[in-house]
């Protein structure tokens, strides 16, 4: 619900510190159009608090970012951040930030979006150009190349020669093939200081029709009860 009595619900939850979970969809264009409109509604309102005293910090938690893209959502991400609001979203992988609507450029979206995002965690991936990017995020560090001479004999024959070199050299701190075997739950965190492998154990929650029923503002009995209470007053006069 996107009228005026849901949107004050949502202020309220700001307020108040609730969580407050909206199920999208990745097929219906109505309800993706719906919930990019609704990300910005609620980006908007936040912002409108100012940023004269330390507002109450409010966390935006997006899964799948891709479907959440338009040019409002980019311009916000580089205006948001002073007006105590947070925003953790998660991909699949850096090339579906491309994956843009028609009126914007996919690589311009994806280096404007990345740069703006100070953190970054991933997982393992299966994906060469992802496992590059998050390698070369680790920084490089410096390592020891050896280098062996090989010498033929008077017969032709190849061998090692026992003289060697070492020379200095730079790799990723974490490497490509690092970042495509990772362990389950594990992660490099870049961003806060040196990069770190870091493990995650969320506490896992059995799936059920309880957990994933949607429950959305009554919007229309909260009406009905403005209006009742509208009447009310006017009769009271």
């Amino acid at each position: 619900a996107l009228n005026m009595t849901a949107i004050e619900k949502y202020v309220e939850a700001m307020e108040n510190k609730e969580v407050v979970l909206f199920v999208g969809s990745v097929f219906d264009l109505g309800i993706k159009r719906v919930q990019r409109m609704l990300y910005v509604r609620l980006a908007q309102l936040a912002m409108s608090r100012g940023n004269f005293a330390t507002p109450k910090p409010v966390c935006f938690i997006i899964d799948e970012l891709p479907f959440f893209l338009s040019r409002l959502f980019v311009d916000l991400l580089t205006t948001i951040r002073d007006k105590g609001v947070h925003i953790l979203f998660a991909y699949q992988s850096i090339e579906s930030l491309k994956k843009v609507p028609s009126y914007m450029d996919g690589k311009v979206t994806m280096s404007e979006i990345l740069d703006n995002a100070y953190l970054h965690f991933s997982y393992r991936t299966d994906n060469i150009e992802t496992a590059e990017f998050y390698s070369k995020r680790t920084g490089n560090i410096l390592v020891d190349d050896e280098i062996r001479h090989v010498e033929k004999t008077l017969a032709l024959a190849e061998s090692l020669s026992p003289n060697r070199e070492v020379r200095q050299a730079e790799r990723c701190f974490i490497d490509v093939n690092e970042m495509l075997s990772l362990s389950t739950g594990c992660g490099v965190l870049t961003g806060g200081g040196l990069a770190k492998k870091t493990f995650i154990a969320p506490i896992k929650a059995e799936k059920d029709l309880e957990a994933i029923n949607i429950k959305g503002i009554k919007a229309d009995k909260a009406d009905k009860a403005d209006k009742a209470d509208k009447a009310d007053k006017a009769t009271a006069m």
